[in-house]
């Protein structure tokens, strides 16, 4: 099982992720946005849905799911980040259906049954162990009775392949700058007391990456 910690402080990851904004883009999204966007599709928003999505970074996901919902809100605890996700969102003349608020997702700043859909992209396994359970029991309060969760991560590989455990062994040394690791989402989503109702796996620069879509419990 998984047992690599992320150990920074808020104010560590804070400063890591200010420094990173201007760099993000150029970095991870030709990576990631492919299997962020086949989360998207997967999501099957009717464009009546309110939507929440946990840690927007540079809003690459905002203006397309605003684009499938009545309004959306970007949770992010970077200033730099929602800068730059503001400035890009702006460009793109999407602002006006959504808005951008910067907070920790220990501490949601938001009612319960708030939203219909929280969605979270590469942004799960940034969270140290324990607080992992505490955030997705934080998205089902948030969410409506009738609410979905859809989260995209990177993947614990039983087998351990090479790649999980080169990637294992930066995260290790220089966790300022690999601060995340792969996690066992669908196990943590299940205990977390939702239903999985769609599953797949990628993979992404040899790693596996999760794509789990889930309904909130009645």
């Amino acid at each position: 099982m998984p047992s690599d910690r992320v150990l920074h402080s808020e104010q560590q990851a804070i400063r890591s992720y200010d420094r990173l904004s201007r760099w993000y883009d150029w970095l991870s999204v030709k990576s990631e946005w492919p299997l962020t966007q086949s989360s998207l599709d997967a999501l099957n928003l009717c464009g009546s849905e309110r939507v929440l999505e946990i840690g927007p970074g540079t809003g690459n996901a905002l203006h397309a799911l605003s684009t499938r919902a009545s309004f959306v809100i970007g949770l992010d605890i970077s200033a730099g980040m929602l800068s730059v996700a503001q400035a890009k969102l702006k460009t793109e003349r999407a602002l006006p259906r959504i808005s951008l608020v910067r907070g920790n997702a220990l501490f949601p700043p938001f009612q319960a049954g708030s939203f219909d859909v929280v969605f979270l992209s590469f942004t799960l396994e940034l969270f140290d162990t324990p607080d992992i359970p505490q955030i997705l029991t934080h998205c089902s309060f948030l969410l409506a009775s009738a609410g979905r969760l859809g989260v995209v991560a990177l993947a614990y590989d039983q087998q351990k392949p090479f790649s999980q455990r080169v990637y294992g062994w930066f995260h290790e040394h220089f966790p300022a700058y690999v601060d995340c690791r792969p996690i066992d989402t669908r196990n943590a989503i299940q205990k977390a007391g939702f239903t999985l109702t769609s599953f797949s796996r990628a993979t992404m620069w040899g790693l596996a990456v999760d794509i789990c879509m889930a309904d909130k419990n009645l």
